[in-house]
């Protein structure tokens, strides 16, 4: 019921968004004329898919459950689709998890903790990325009055939430303080004994997990390129290349909000605004078409995601070999730790 409810609220929003002109359907018949355009955007697209594989794989890598890239690349694209169709990144990960303790016959508390440092990795990625445009743009968008007040809470965000990462990277044991707060229960108790001890393990691969921040970063600038290369093909308004690479993280960020399905609609009008409030001179442009139409394109590529239902099979993976990842090295664990 919500999810359906969360699905109305994203289509009121696009309707709403058509009827007072900040989408402009026609300013999509452009993209007609540019098909091979629209082919870079979509392979920047699908280039997400095999960044976001590697990177999950590292991590479940690092927590002693390798799995090959292969299966791996098949369940990211199939939870992939999910997201898209189901609406929501909780559906994905749930996909995701399903797909990965089947894999690897179990290991279910594992698959949990490294989907979790998955999506905590990706945000701190991207309200990064959104933060070093900003600051070295800061000269330019300082006078703009909407961007200073942005740029408090996102300061302040990307503050803690890098405080909190190193604190417990720093000091596992920390995460004990959230035991604290909530009470001592079975289950979360128990979750929290595998991030401790997935804490752990990870604090001694320092390079991998750099690594897995790194393709964090090239992945969302896959996407952002995306944006902009339809912003620039679709050419509706006055704002020029790192303009639009200003606003798109920080659409994505609103996006991301479980506001509505998929952020429908809410990402949208987020990166209209942002790009507003950029332009030199008011032109009254219909931005929210330029994010309205990366939605599109990504939906299109990313149902190559049936494509990997179709073909994947678990038992591929039924008897996991402890090759997994290329190039990262397996965390060495005692017998027995992290198990499911």
């Amino acid at each position: 019921m919500a999810t359906l409810a969360k699905l109305a609220a994203g289509l009121l929003l696009l309707a709403v968004l058509l009827h007072f002109g900040n989408i402009d359907l026609s300013a999509l018949k452009v993209l007609l004329d540019r098909p091979w355009t629209v082919a870079a955007a979509g392979a920047l697209v699908l280039a997400t898919l095999p960044l976001g594989a590697l990177r999950w794989g590292i991590m479940l890598r690092l927590l002693g459950a390798p799995l090959p890239f292969v299966p791996l690349f098949h369940i990211q694209c199939i939870a992939t689709v999910t997201n898209q169709f189901l609406l929501g990144p909780a559906s994905a990960d749930a996909v995701r998890g399903l797909y990965a303790w089947r894999a690897l016959q179990g290991r279910a508390g594992v698959v949990a903790v490294s989907i979790l440092a998955d999506r905590i990795i990706g945000l701190v990625a991207l309200v990064g990325l959104g933060g070093a445009v900003i600051a070295l743009r800061w000269p330019q968008l300082r006078d703009v009055p909407q961007m200073s007040a942005l740029i408090v809470p996102l300061a302040v965000g990307f503050v803690v939430l890098i405080g909190v990462c190193l604190m417990l990277l720093t000091a596992p044991s920390a995460i004990r303080w959230i035991e604290m707060l909530l009470g001592r229960h079975g289950r979360i108790a128990t979750m929290l004994d595998r991030i401790q001890g997935s804490l752990i393990v990870v604090r001694q691969r320092p390079s991998a997990l750099l690594a897995v921040l790194l393709i964090s970063v090239v992945g969302h600038c896959a996407s952002i390129l995306a944006v902009v290369v339809l912003a620039l093909a679709m050419n509706i308004g006055t704002l020029a290349a790192i303009d639009y690479a200003t606003a798109v993280p920080l659409a994505f960020l609103v996006n991301a909000l479980p506001l509505t399905a998929g952020g429908l609609g809410v990402g949208e009008a987020a990166f209209d605004r942002i790009c507003h409030w950029l332009e030199p001179v008011a032109s009254g442009a219909a931005y929210a078409s330029v994010f309205f139409a990366y939605r599109a394109v990504s939906t299109l590529v990313l149902m190559v995601g049936f494509v990997s239902f179709v073909v994947y099979r678990n038992q591929e993976v039924g008897k996991v070999p402890q090759e997994g990842i290329p190039g990262v090295a397996l965390a060495s664990r005692p017998k027995g730790e992290f198990g499911s």
